[in-house]
Formats: C-alpha cells, sequence, structure tokens
C-alpha cells in the first residue's frame, strides 16, 4: 500500500491538511513538492518528513523495502554506508529504474 495514494501525480498533503490535493509528485525527476508548505525533494527526504527518522534510518527503511543491499562500516566515531552505486541505487529506490 502506497504512503500516499496518488491521483494522476497528486494528493493532499501527508505534512499538514488541506482540502484540495497540493502535493505533487514528478517520478521522472524522483521528487516531490507541496505547494501549500515548503516540503519537497527526494525519496529520502520523503521518508525523514513521513516518518520522522534521520537521514541513515530513511536509507534503511526503503533500501530494505526495494531489496538494496547495505553494507555498514565504522570509521573512527561515525557509521558509514556503503553500496556498489549509491546514485543508482537512490534512483532505484524512487522507482526510477
Amino acid at each position: 500500500e502506497p504512503r500516499v495514494p496518488l491521483k494522476k501525480n497528486k494528493a493532499c498533503c501527508p505534512f499538514h491538511p488541506e482540502k484540495s490535493p497540493g502535493f505533487n509528485v514528478v517520478p521522472r525527476k524522483n521528487r516531490f513538492h507541496c505547494f501549500g508548505c515548503p516540503k519537497s525533494g527526494g525519496p529520502i527526504n520523503f521518508i525523514r518528513e513521513f516518518e520522522h527518522v534521520e537521514f541513515l534510518p530513511a536509507v534503511e527503511r526503503l533500501a530494505k523495502e526495494f531489496g538494496v543491499p547495505i553494507v555498514h562500516a565504522t570509521r573512527g566515531q561515525e557509521t558509514v554506508f556503503k553500496g556498489t552505486n549509491p546514485g543508482r541505487h537512490e534512483r532505484d529506490l524512487a522507482g526510477g529504474g
């Protein structure tokens, strides 16, 4: 089930109450934008806002949902994640192939 049911790539914004659809998705650009609030971005930004999580958990959720493996490594105090081709994976996660 989709997080936001779209009709012709539009819906009421999931981030604020509205009566008419101001939330738009542009699949070919893997972007979303709401004309009623300042929310916009790509798939990772959407998950961060929609599920109220930080960057890494958003990436992990999308990767799990689409079957993209993530290898975790640590470097000093920071956690690093690696993929074979991160740019391709982000496009894949957005459904852009």
